[in-house]
Formats: C-alpha cells, structure tokens, sequence
C-alpha cells in the first residue's frame, strides 16, 4: 500500500495536484515581475510551470530539454529586446527566472514539492530585492 493509496488519494489525483501546485508556483514566481511592469508577468510564469511538469509526466527526457532550449531561446530573445531597447532595460532576470518557472514546475511534477517550493521562494525574494 502506497502513502497516496493511504491518504486517500489517487495516483491522477497526486497528479493533477501536483499541476496545480506548479501553476500556483509560477503564478507565485510571476508577481514581482507583474508588478515590476516586466514583459513576462503572472500567467506567463504560470504557463511556464505548467509547461515543465507537462513536460515532465509524459516522461519523455527530450521533450524536457527541448521545452527548457525553448525558454531559454525565449529568454535570449527577451534579453536583447532589453538591449535594444535602452527605456526597457536589461530583461536578463527576467530571461532566467523564466528558466527557474520551468524547472520549478519540473521539480513539482518528479515530487520534488519541498525542493520546488523552497527554489520558487528563494528566487522570489531573490526578484524583490
């Protein structure tokens, strides 16, 4: 008998709550930039999450790197806008706390709650400083 099966719970239940956990956290992740006015705000960040846990439960290792070359392809993308753009600023933060969303959302989604939970608080204060 599994702990899950103990508590009641589903292994799609532990799933889906685990999604929802991702979200959240990248949602968390998303606030300070929201509120710095950055391109990428609360559901950018949620999409991001979610994006690595997807990644992550259908257990396929190349979508997983594929997914984070595709956020970092976009975080370079949001970095030279930055430059390009003196007004905007550099979006270099923003470009890597992109990259923590997802792997955020990938700890959560391998049951690495505590693990996720603890790098998501860490780079938000991280960002409010």
């Amino acid at each position: 008998m599994t702990a899950l099966t103990t508590l009641g719970l589903s292994p799609v239940g532990d799933e889906v709550g685990r999604i929802v956990l991702a979200a959240a956290l990248g949602m968390f992740l998303g606030i300070e930039r929201e509120w710095s006015q950055k391109s990428a705000g609360i559901r950018t960040f949620a999409l991001l999450s979610l994006l690595g846990a997807v990644f992550t439960l259908v257990e396929a290792d190349s979508l997983l790197v594929v997914g984070g070359l595709l956020v970092i392809v976009q975080g370079g993308l949001l970095a030279a806008e930055g430059l390009r753009d003196e007004a905007a600023g550099l979006s270099l933060t923003t470009s890597v706390s992109m990259l923590v969303a997802y792997g955020v959302g990938a700890l959560v989604m391998q049951s690495y709650i505590l693990e996720g939970v603890t790098v998501a608080i860490l780079s938000s204060l991280l960002l409010v400083l």
